[in-house]
């Protein structure tokens, strides 16, 4: 069984793991489903690590989370930006910035929901 770590669980059941050092949200459901059976037979197996969120924690603590998030990805962007910029550029760099990105759209969507912004633009 892979360990996770500490992790937190939301009121709606989902989980809030690290993932490459960011935290990611793992929903039951579509393309999570596999993950998200991973990551409660982890809970099951040590409650010890899972946290419980409480609605009120979420609404105040969700938006710095994610914040910082897309701080380190920016971060993280900057070598396969040089890279792209100056080259060599290799397939991975682009592949690691591509899934940066979907990351940052992904955030950006879930903070612009957060402050009643649902149809907020991608930038």
């Amino acid at each position: 069984m892979k360990d996770f770590g500490r992790l937190n669980q939301r009121p709606d059941g989902s989980f809030v793991i690290t993932l490459n050092g960011l935290p990611f949200h793992v929903p039951n459901e579509g393309e999570f489903a596999e993950l998200f059976a991973e990551v409660s037979a982890y809970a099951l197996a040590n409650p010890g690590r899972v946290t419980m969120e409480q609605p009120e924690d979420l609404a105040a603590q969700r938006p710095a989370e994610i914040s910082n998030a897309l701080a380190e990805i920016d971060r993280l962007s900057v070598r396969p930006l040089r890279a792209i910029a100056k080259g060599p550029a290799t397939p991975d760099d682009l592949d690691r910035l591509a899934g940066l990105e979907a990351r940052a759209r992904a955030l950006r969507a879930e903070l612009a929901e957060l402050e009643g912004e649902p149809h907020a633009s991608d930038h």
